[in-house]
C-alpha cells in the first residue's frame, strides 16, 4: 500500500473534501488494527485530534495519512513473515507425517513377516508331531521283527551246536587213532638209534686209540724242537748282553758330557732369564775360548747354541743399556727442553722398556737406577704434554714401567691414557678417583688401561644422563625409524611392538626418584636390588608374567661386575633392552616359509652392543 501525499499539499476548504479525508483515514485504521490483530500487536490510535501548532487541517490529514501509510507497510510485512513461517511449520508437519505413514507402513510388513514365520513355525510342529507318531510306530514294529529274528536265531544256534559237537567228537576219535599209530612209529626209530648208537661207540674207540698214538710222535717231535730252540736263545741272549753293555758304555759317556753340561751351563743360563747384565758379563768371560773343549762330547752343539744366544743377548742388553744412558745424559744436559724432543726421548726410553721385556732383560736387576730414570724421562715429557697434570697420569707411568709384561701396549696406548685422564682434578674427581683405582689394581694389566678408562668415562657419560632417559620417546624412535623404511619385514614390525607391549612407559627396570644420588653407595644398593626384584603384580597392565625375568638376572650380575670393576653403577638403556626384547621374540617365533630366518639389528656408536 502506498500514499501519495502531493495530492493533498494543496490546500482543500471544501467541506466535502475534508470528510473525504477522515473518512479515508478512519477506513485505514480499521485495516491497520486488522492487521495488528493478525500479527499479536494491538494498538490504540486516535486520530480524532486535530493539530495543536496551528495547522490546517489538511495538513494534518496528510500527516496522519503519511503516519499510517508507514504503519501499514510494517504491518503487512509481518504478515507476510507470518505466512512464511505458518508456511515452513506446515510443511514440517508434512514431512513428519510422510515419515509416520512409512514408518507404519514398515511396521504392518513386519508384523506380517512375523505372521508368516509365526505360520511357517506351527507348520514345522505339526510335520515334527506327525513325524514323531510315524517314528514310534516304526520303532514298535522294528521290535517285534527283532523279537522274532531272536527266537529264530535262537532255535538255529542250539542245532547248530549240536551238529559242531558231533563232528567235534569223529574229528577226536580219528585223532586219537592217528596218535597211537604215530607212537609205535616213534618206538621203532628209537630201537634202530639205540643200534646205531652202539655202532658208533665202537668206531670212536677205534678212532680214540689211533689219536693216542698219534699224540705221542707229536710229543717227541716238539721235544726235539725245544731242545733246538734253546741252545738258539742262549746264542741270541749272549750276543744281545754284548750290544746292550756296549749301548750302556755309550749311554754312560752322553751322561756324563750331559752331567757336565748341567754342572757349567746353568749359571750362564740363569744370568740370562733373570736379565742381569752383569751376571751374564761374569759368565760369558769364563767361556772366552773359541773352541769348546772336547770333554763336552755329543753336548757340544747345544753348548754352542747356548753360547750364541747369550752372546746375543749380551749385545742386545748393552745396546739397550746405552740407550737409556744417552737419553738420561741428554735430559739432564738439555734441562727442561720443547715438548717434540721429550716426545723423542719417551719413544725411546719406551723400545727400550719393550726391547728389555722381548729379551728378557730384568732393568731393576742390571741397573737399580735405571727405572726411576726412565720415570724420570716419561714424567717430564708427560708434564709438557697435558694440560692438567695429576697423580693418576704418574701412577700410570710408574705402572707401566714397573710391568714385567706390556704385551701389546705401547708408546701410542700410552699417550692416549694419558690424554683421557687429562682433567681438572677439581672438575673430575669421580672420574679421577675411579681411575686411580683401576690402575692401582695389580689385577689391570697395562694392556687393559686404554679400553677400561675409555669404557670409565663412557660410564660416567651414561650415569649422568641415567635419570633423562625416556621409555616411551624411546619407543616413538624405533616407530619412526620403522615408518622410514618401507620394505621392512612385517614380522619385525611385529616383534618391536610386543617388546612395547611387554616393555611399557612405566614399567621401567628402575624407577628414579628425584633426589637419589646414583653415586652413593646405599642409593646403588636399593638400585640393584630394585633391578633384580620382578614387579609386584602379576604383569603390567594385566599382560600375564613378568617378560624381563629372564633378563632382570643378567642386568643385575653385569652391574654388580661392573660396580666391582669400576665401583660406578651400569644399567641398560632403553634401547638394549627393547632390541633384547625383538630379539627374544624372534628366537621364541615359529621358524616358518613366511617368517625371517635372520635378524641383525644396527646398534648406534654408544648404544653399548657389546651388551647386547
Amino acid at each position: 500500500i502506498e500514499f501519495d501525499s502531493s495530492r493533498f499539499i494543496a490546500p482543500a476548504k471544501n467541506e466535502k473534501l475534508q470528510w473525504a479525508l477522515r473518512k479515508q483515514v478512519s477506513t485505514w485504521a480499521q485495516v491497520e488494527r486488522s492487521l495488528a490483530q493478525l500479527t499479536g500487536t494491538v494498538d490504540d490510535f486516535d486520530f480524532s485530534a486535530r493539530s495543536s501548532n496551528g495547522a490546517s487541517d489538511e495538513d494534518h490529514f496528510v500527516h496522519l495519512a503519511s503516519e499510517q501509510s508507514g504503519r501499514l507497510v510494517r504491518l503487512v510485512a509481518g504478515v507476510e513473515r507470518e505466512k512464511e513461517r505458518m508456511a515452513q511449520e506446515n510443511e514440517a508437519l508434512r514431512a513428519e507425517n510422510e515419515r509416520l505413514i512409512r514408518q507404519n507402513a514398515d511396521l504392518e510388513r513386519h508384523m506380517e513377516v512375523q505372521l508368516a514365520e509365526h505360520d511357517r513355525v506351527m507348520e514345522e510342529k505339526v510335520h515334527e508331531l506327525k513325524a514323531l507318531a510315524e517314528s514310534e510306530a516304526d520303532c514298535k514294529r522294528k521290535v517285534a521283527e527283532a523279537q522274532l529274528e531272536i527266537s529264530t536265531k535262537t532255535g538255529s544256534f542250539f542245532a547248530e551246536c549240536t551238529r559242531t559237537m558231533e563232528a567235534n567228537n569223529a574229528e577226536m576219535a580219528k585223532r586219537m587213532a592217528e596218535f597211537r599209530a604215530e607212537r609205535e612209529k616213534v618206538e621203532q626209530e628209537k630201537n634202530a638209534m639205540a643200534r646205531d648208537m652202539e655202532v658208533y661207540r665202537s668206531k670212536m674207540a677205534q678212532e680214540e686209540a689211533e689219536m693216542r698214538r698219534k699224540i705221542a710222535r707229536l710229543h717227541e717231535e716238539c721235544e726235539a724242537k725245544v731242545a733246538q730252540e734253546k741252545v738258539a736263545a742262549e746264542r741270541r741272549l749272549a750276543e744281545s748282553r754284548q750290544q746292550t753293555d756296549e749301548q750302556l758304555r755309550m749311554e754312560r759317556q752322553v751322561t756324563d758330557h750331559i752331567m757336565l753340561v748341567l754342572r757349567e751351563l746353568p749359571p750362564l743360563q740363569s744370568a740370562m732369564e733373570l736379565g742381569n747384565l752383569r751376571l751374564l758379563e761374569d759368565e760369558l768371560r769364563k767361556w772366552q775360548a773359541d773352541s769348546l773343549p772336547e770333554r763336552f762330547g755329543e753336548c757340544k752343539a747345544v753348548v754352542q747354541a747356548v753360547l750364541k744366544l747369550a752372546r746375543e743377548r749380551l749385545v742386545v742388553w748393552r745396546g739397550l743399556e746405552q740407550t737409556w744412558k744417552d737419553v738420561l745424559r741428554e735430559v739432564e744436559r738439555a734441562g727442561s727442553t720443547s715438548l717434540p724432543t721429550l716426545v723423542q726421548h719417551g719413544q725411546r726410553v719406551f723400545r727400550v722398556l719393550k726391547e728389555a721385556q722381548l729379551t728378557k732383560m730384568d732393568l731393576q736387576r742390571s741397573d737399580p737406577d735405571a727405572a726411576e730414570g726412565i720415570c724420570k724421562v716419561l714424567l717430564a715429557w708427560q708434564e709438557l704434554a697435558t694440560s692438567h697434570s695429576n697423580n693418576v697420569q704418574r701412577s700410570i707411568i710408574r705402572k707401566v714401567v714397573a710391568c714385567p709384561q706390556l704385551g701389546p701396549f705401547d708408546f701410542a696406548d700410552l699417550d692416549i691414557c694419558l690424554h683421557l685422564l687429562d682433567r681438572s682434578e677439581s672438575r673430575s674427581d669421580v672420574f679421577l678417583t675411579r681411575a686411580q683405582a683401576l690402575v692401582e689394581d695389580d689385577g689391570t694389566a697395562p694392556k687393559e688401561l686404554r679400553q677400561l678408562l675409555s669404557h670409565l668415562g663412557t660410564m660416567l657419560f651414561f650415569l649422568k644422563y641415567t635419570k633423562s632417559e625416556d621409555l616411551q620417546l624411546t619407543h616413538v624412535e624405533f616407530q619412526r625409524q620403522l615408518q622410514a623404511r618401507k620394505g621392512l619385514d612385517p614380522a619385525i614390525v611385529d616383534y618391536l611392538k610386543w617388546a612395547e607391549q611387554n616393555y611399557p612407559p612405566g614399567a621401567e627396570l628402575v624407577p628414579f626418584a628425584d633426589g637419589k644420588d646414583l653415586m652413593d653407595g646405599k642409593s646403588i644398593d636399593t638400585v640393584l636390588q630394585q633391578l633384580r626384584t620382578p614387579p609386584r603384580l602379576s604383569g603390567w597392565f594385566g599382560m600375564g608374567a613378568d617378560s624381563l625375568g629372564l633378563f632382570r638376572e643378567i642386568f643385575y650380575q653385569w652391574a654388580v661386575a661392573m660396580r666391582s670393576k669400576f665401583n660406578l653403577l651400569v644399567l641398560p638403556h632403553h634401547t638394549q633392552v627393547v632390541c633384547l626384547l625383538a630379539f627374544r621374540r624372534f628366537l621364541e617365533s615359529a621358524v616358518s616359509d613366511g617368517t625371517p630366518h635372520t635378524l641383525i639389528a644396527q646398534v648406534g656408536t654408544g648404544e653399548g652392543k657389546s651388551m647386547i
